[in-house]
C-alpha cells in the first residue's frame, strides 16, 4: 500500500520561502548556508511514513510542517538518510512478519541442496 504523499500549497510555499529570506538574502534552513542564486527545495520537516502512515486529508500542511533547504547542501543528503531509515525499517517489519525475500543460497554453502565434497565430487544432501 502506497500513501499518496500530501503536498504544500502555493501560498504555504511563499510562506516558508518567506521564512527562509527569500527573495533577499535566502538561507538554508538546515545549515544557514546562503542560497543565492542556487536551487531551493520545499521539505517536509517529518515525513507522512514517519507519522506512522497516518495520511489526514481533512488537516492541511502549514508552513511550521515544511522547510526552506537547498538542493546540494542538506535536502540530498537529508533524503537519502531517511530513504535509508525506511528501507532498514521496512526490513524488519517484513522479517518480523515471516515475509522477508527469500533469495537462493550459495551453491555449496550450507544452505544449498547440493553438498561439494574435498575431492570435488557433488551430491544431494
Amino acid at each position: 500500500m502506497t500513501i499518496k504523499r500530501q503536498e504544500f500549497k502555493t501560498s504555504v510555499k511563499l510562506a516558508i520561502l518567506q521564512r527562509a529570506g527569500f527573495p533577499d538574502n535566502p538561507i538554508c534552513e538546515g545549515c544557514g548556508r546562503s542560497l543565492r542564486g542556487e536551487k531551493i527545495e520545499i521539505d517536509h520537516v517529518i515525513e507522512e511514513w514517519e507519522r506512522g502512515g497516518a495520511h489526514d486529508a481533512r488537516r492541511e500542511l502549514t508552513a511550521e510542517d515544511g522547510q526552506a533547504l537547498g538542493a546540494k547542501c542538506c535536502h540530498k543528503e537529508k533524503s537519502a538518510r531517511k530513504r535509508g531509515e525506511k528501507a532498514h525499517g521496512d526490513r524488519i517489519i517484513k522479517k518480523q512478519a515471516g515475509i522477508a525475500r527469500k533469495s537462493r543460497p550459495i551453491p555449496g554453502s550450507r544452505a544449498s541442496a547440493w553438498k561439494r565434497k574435498l575431492d570435488g565430487t557433488i551430491e544431494r544432501r
